[in-house]
């Protein structure tokens, strides 16, 4: 039970901590924290070889216990380093001098653990690989590139010395006790694992949480783009790109006809004017909280402008449509939103009704349940009118 509580709180706290939202300074006391974590495995391995004496012949002892306090003093810096950042979090500008120290001093690092395990050992390009991939996700590229450039030169610089006798390769290790060959020699083999597979793991892990909040975020963008944030209905950018898409299939479908109505509250500038933008709001989500009532899931709702609601209906016939206005038309008036006065504010709403069949452009047919909703504000609001090029121009009241 324990375990499974941990999980969930394990995913909750990576499904509600959004990494890419993060500012540099957080990503920066991230980045140190994982350090740590990767040193201290280091750090165990260390550990193990010196009360090991099997593997003493495979490395050197005096320097793997130098490097072990190397090591101890590495993970103190990072975390002095992560509690400045946490100390200047709130001084911005303050951030990039820090950024650069962090990052300078985590690839300084980086560098010295890649020459005492090889520089050209398969754990140092793996670890490599990987970091600089995930500096690049949670960076921005003028911070990692000069980094990346040192640390490369650093790296040619190293291999150079290397090759010229001055400077010994991976003195973590005593290859003749492998008799030079280290591939075949198991201790070295899975020191290289153990050395490059915590990185690995955590960079896929953090690539993996970090794409996963993005596409979350680009969906959550998209649907934004595509909602009206007051009253949670299609806005007009959706409503056009689904006409758009319902027009092309009439063009292919027969007998098919799409009922299009068009409501216009009455008086909503008044109500702003009289209540404030506040109670207009409300006004706004209610109606459309009762529209949402009536219509069909296969039915498109959405918000087409200020106080303009548009409802396009599948398959439908003139009888079908109009009794659905008349529905929409009782629920809008029935509605009682309280104003902090003594009487309720009452709604209601003008409608323009069409319906769109084969071979007719859509932009007409709208046009044409608006100019029936104008009618409808003409002839005295609140009024259903049905668009005249269905039949003759009928006003229908309130019932």
């Amino acid at each position: 039970m324990n375990n499974q509580s941990m999980y969930h709180s394990i995913k909750e706290l990576v499904r509600t901590t959004h990494f890419i939202n993060w500012n540099p300074i957080q990503r920066c006391m991230l980045m140190l924290f994982l350090a740590s974590v990767v040193h201290s495995l280091w750090l165990f391995w260390k550990i193990f070889v010196i009360f090991s004496p099997a593997v003493h012949e495979f490395v050197d002892v005096s320097f793997v216990v130098s490097s072990l306090y190397l090591n101890i003093a590495f993970i103190f810096i990072y975390f002095i380093l992560i509690y400045m950042c946490f100390k200047f979090s709130k001084h911005s500008h303050l951030h990039t001098p820090m950024i650069y120290l962090c990052t300078s001093i985590f690839g300084g690092f980086l560098l010295w653990d890649a020459y005492i395990c090889g520089v050209m050992s398969p754990a140092t390009a793996i670890v490599m690989i990987s970091v600089i991939a995930l500096g690049l996700l949670l960076f921005e590229a003028k911070i990692i590139y000069p980094i990346l450039a040192m640390t490369t030169l650093s790296i040619i610089t190293l291999v150079y010395l290397t090759w010229l006798g001055k400077v010994d390769y991976a003195p973590l290790f005593d290859f003749p006790g492998m008799h030079n060959s280290p591939y075949t020699n198991h201790f070295w083999c899975l020191s290289m694992l153990y050395f490059a597979l915590p990185v690995v793991v955590i960079c896929f892990a953090m690539f993996s949480i970090i794409l996963h909040q993005w596409r979350n975020r680009e969906a959550s963008f998209k649907s934004m783009s595509l909602i009206d944030p007051l009253t949670k209905l299609l806005n007009r950018r959706s409503i056009n790109q689904q006409l758009a898409i319902i027009e092309q299939k009439l063009t292919r479908q027969k007998q098919q006809c799409y009922g299009i109505i068009i409501l216009d509250l009455d008086h909503f500038k008044r109500i702003n004017d009289s209540y404030g933008h506040m109670i207009g709001d409300e006004v706004l989500i209610e109606v459309a909280e009762a529209l949402q009532s009536n219509v069909r899931q296969a039915d498109m709702l959405g918000r087409y402008g200020g106080e303009e609601f548009i409802i396009v209906v599948k398959n439908t016939d003139k009888n079908i449509i109009m009794q659905l206005a008349h529905r929409c038309q009782r629920s809008i008036q029935k509605l009682q939103i309280c104003t902090g006065k003594a009487q309720p504010l009452r709604i209601t709403a003008s409608f323009g009704v069409t319906l769109v069949c084969q071979n007719q452009s859509m932009k007409n047919a709208i046009q044409q349940a608006d100019d029936a909703m104008y009618q409808a504000k003409q002839n005295g609001r609140n009024l259903i009118v049905l668009s005249d090029q269905i039949e003759d121009a009928v006003a229908v009241a309130a019932g």
